[in-house]
């Protein structure tokens, strides 16, 4: 029998090639997805993971941590006063996007769910490449917090991070070779209609897709008229 996994799941880039690999891998009734709702301005990620876990078929938590919204206000991702950055990542304007300790909070939480419902493995699509700005998506971070989950029950919890020492668009490249859908994912800090084309993590995208070879499906605001 295999065993079953749950993906931390934002409805982003990264998190979507890694829920689409899991159920290659397990299987759709062996995968649950599970998603953050902060209080984050592009909260429009959460329509986006509900719908491909349906498309998928697999169980879909999400969990409101809007009660600890306030812990998070320095950033810029949460505070309703402050503007998202827009531009090339610079050290500074990253500085501004950093949930503070978001992925370990997620990650305790998730073990706590995984271990209620009897699952052993916890997949997290951290990326190596950004850790200049995200301290929290670094291999070492994902290597410490494996070791935590080891020794954070009776029974081992084991944390996969596949995408840990690799780039966004070395992430792509296998999402575009297992069919992900990219126009199905949302990545932009803001929560309009179509990604804004302007903010850190827009551009991100761009290049990332650029660099893997792979057209982009995303629809950008100030590409439309």
């Amino acid at each position: 029998m295999q065993n079953k996994k749950i993906v931390i799941f934002s409805g982003g880039l990264d998190s979507a090639v890694l829920l689409h690999d899991t159920v290659r891998e397990v299987g759709a009734e062996n995968t649950t997805a599970i998603t953050f709702d902060y209080d984050q301005k592009h909260s429009v990620e959460l329509k986006y993971a509900s719908a491909m876990a349906g498309r998928l078929g697999v169980a879909h938590e999400v969990v409101s941590l809007k009660s600890l919204s306030h812990l998070f206000g320095s950033s810029a991702l949460v505070d309703k006063d402050k503007a998202v950055p827009t531009g090339l990542a610079s050290s500074q304007s990253l500085a501004q996007t950093i949930v503070p300790n978001r992925n370990m909070i997620m990650l305790a939480l998730t073990a706590g769910w995984a271990i209620n419902n009897g699952i052993r493995e916890i997949c997290y699509g951290g990326i190596d490449g950004e850790r200049i700005a995200y301290p929290d998506s670094s291999r070492e971070f994902a290597d410490a917090m494996a070791q935590a989950l080891r020794l954070c029950h009776t029974e081992e919890i084991i944390l996969s991070a596949p995408y840990s020492d690799k780039s966004k668009s070395d992430v792509i490249i296998i999402g575009a070779c297992i069919g992900v859908r990219f126009e199905d994912t949302w990545s932009c800090y803001n929560g309009g209609r179509h990604h804004c084309g302007e903010c850190p993590t827009c551009l991100d995208r761009k290049s990332a897709f650029s660099l893997a070879g792979v057209p982009d499906p995303t629809k950008y605001e100030k590409c439309l008229h």
